[in-house]
């Protein structure tokens, strides 16, 4: 099977669109030397890479070991260099219709990084039900993890693997099934986790993975943090619970539970007590359901915010920049248009499909009480919603209770820019490329806020307001955080505490 696109060249559109992205130098030889480790003194070994490009890997390692060795390459592509090892043995091809003749006692790989959304139906599902039979995992895996898997069955008793892999294997949901699989197959893991960027043609951050003692059940688990391959590392172990959680970046090394429980001891509740949370409007066709205002000639319309950058203070008094169209086929004006998306298909787009006869009719709600960013490189924060605007689905809604008084929201609002709240989402939000922090309506349910009964302070509201609205973010989390100190029961050892588990788990994200 193909399981990624051929191309005939391997320029650099064509070897990015395969998830090519060959390995520099420094990390090769980093991956060479840790694998050493685990192969005690046993010659010669069989080493393969199954996507060995222009071979970095396996130069790497045979300067790692010498010359005695057999070495094996398998590629789509014919390599672009020919300065192999003189026992190197190359087949052109598809890895996942490679059948070796023999068991490696090592296998050095970096995978195409082609994300399973730009995979095909056909290869998902062909892929998925080879490998899931054996390590039961979803079927949202992007290629690399089914490489790993092919990899591994590759492997003599006793064998090691290295790999060059996304941050995704300690961050995705389908990961957690397969570090845990992991653990039943080898004696020992370890993971160092590089925060720099180095690749010049991805974004993508990337994790060194050594596993060896093939065959046995773990005995050690050890993580590791560095900006540069270069630099000194430190690993820590790890328990298998700890290994296989959902908040593995996050939390290990950061002292992040106690804080956050004696916080709630001293009067934070979760967001979740106080309010509900549900993502903004889907129209399944921005383009046709949204309009910049006064371009349009359609009856009804409702203004709504459509992006991140829109939410500029702690409340929101501007109006959006764009409407949302309220479509009634019995109104001429709208007839005309929705005829108009008939003619562009509009009806056939997958959320249309789901409306049914009335495609252009939106379910809207009641307006929410404030919104809440949903994807954020910097400081996620919330907006108070007076003026009952709506919002799309790139920005969470966030409904109050009702016995809830305006004091009490504008300090929920002040409170989740202090460190305190800012911590639980951290921990409770996922980490994506290029430093970004996704937040999920469950994760923003479990955020920690504050509401004294104390009269908030309108100078002190209008000025951390006023310093999000100038985009200084940093100083008005620093500002907020201050106030809720000077309000809140917390010791300073807790604040304390919790600045500095922000500072490690935002180095790690940034």
């Amino acid at each position: 099977m193909n399981a990624y696109i051929p191309s005939a060249t391997t320029d650099l559109c064509e070897t990015v669109k395969n998830g090519i992205h060959y390995t520099p130098n420094h990390v090769a030889l980093e991956l060479a030397r840790g694998s050493s480790r685990y192969l005690g003194a046993k010659s010669p070994l069989s080493i393969l890479d199954p996507a060995c490009g222009g071979g970095a890997l396996l130069r790497a390692t045979k300067d790692v070991f010498g010359c005695a060795h057999s070495f094996h390459g398998c590629d789509l592509f014919q390599p672009g260099e020919q300065n192999w090892p003189q026992t190197m043995h190359f087949q052109l091809g598809d890895f996942f219709d490679y059948q070796p003749e023999i068991q490696y006692d090592l296998v050095v790989t970096n995978p195409p990084y082609i994300q399973f959304g730009r995979l095909d139906q056909y290869t998902r599902e062909n892929l998925h039900r080879t490998f899931s039979n054996e390590v039961p995992f979803r079927g949202t895996a992007d290629l690399w993890v089914y490489f790993l898997l092919k990899s591994i069955s590759h492997l003599s008793q006793g064998g090691a693997i290295a790999a060059v892999i996304p941050w995704s294997f300690l961050e995705a949901d389908f990961s957690h099934e397969v570090r845990g699989w992991l653990t039943d197959q080898f004696r020992d893991i370890r993971v160092l986790v590089l925060r720099d960027r180095h690749f010049g043609t991805t974004e993508k951050r990337v994790l060194i993975l050594w596993m060896g003692g093939f065959g046995q059940a773990t005995q050690n688990i050890e993580i590791g943090f560095s900006g540069h391959v270069d630099d000194e590392h430190t690993f820590q172990a790890l328990s298998r619970k700890e290994w296989s959680s959902s908040g593995l970046v996050t939390s290990v090394g950061v002292d992040s539970a106690s804080t956050l429980l004696e916080s709630r001891e001293n009067g934070w509740l979760e967001l979740g007590s106080a309010a509900t949370v549900k993502i903004g409007v889907v129209t399944g066709a921005n383009a046709f359901f949204i309009r910049p205002k006064g371009t349009h000639g359609v009856c009804s319309k409702i203004p709504i915010f459509t992006k991140i950058a829109e939410l500029q203070t702690l409340e929101m008094h501007d109006s959006p920049e764009n409407d949302l169209l309220i479509l009634d086929y019995e109104k001429s004006p709208d007839k005309s248009y929705i005829r108009q998306g008939i003619e562009e298909g509009i009806q056939n787009r997958s959320h249309c499909l789901r409306r049914g006869k009335h495609w252009y009719k939106m379910a809207v709600d009641t307006p929410p009480d404030a919104f809440f960013t949903y994807r954020v490189s910097s400081i996620p924060y919330l907006s108070l919603n007076p003026r009952g605007f709506h919002c799309t689905n790139t920005l969470h809604q966030v409904k109050f209770n009702q016995r809830l008084t305006e004091n009490k929201k504008k300090w929920i609002a002040v409170s989740m820019l202090s460190d305190i709240s800012q911590l639980s989402l951290e921990l409770n939000g996922r980490h994506y490329g290029n430093g970004v922090l996704k937040i999920e309506p469950s994760a923003l349910k479990a955020a920690l806020i504050y509401m004294p009964e104390k009269r908030i302070s309108e100078r002190r509201f209008n000025k951390i307001s006023s310093l999000i609205y100038s985009g200084d973010k940093e100083e008005a989390a620093a500002e907020a955080t201050a106030y809720c100190k000077e309000v809140s029961s917390l010791p300073e050892k807790i604040w304390e505490q919790a600045s500095v588990a922000l500072q490690q788990i935002r180095e790690r994200r940034r």
